[in-house]
């Protein structure tokens, strides 16, 4: 189960991560 979680995590941070850089991008084309 812990290992299920871990994966969930890694997977929720990854797309934190990616959405946090395509608003950054966003951001630096609009301005």
């Amino acid at each position: 189960m812990s290992k299920l979680a871990t994966l969930n995590r890694h997977k929720f941070d990854h797309l934190w991560l990616t959405l946090g850089l395509s608003q950054l991008l966003c951001h630096a084309t609009l301005s």
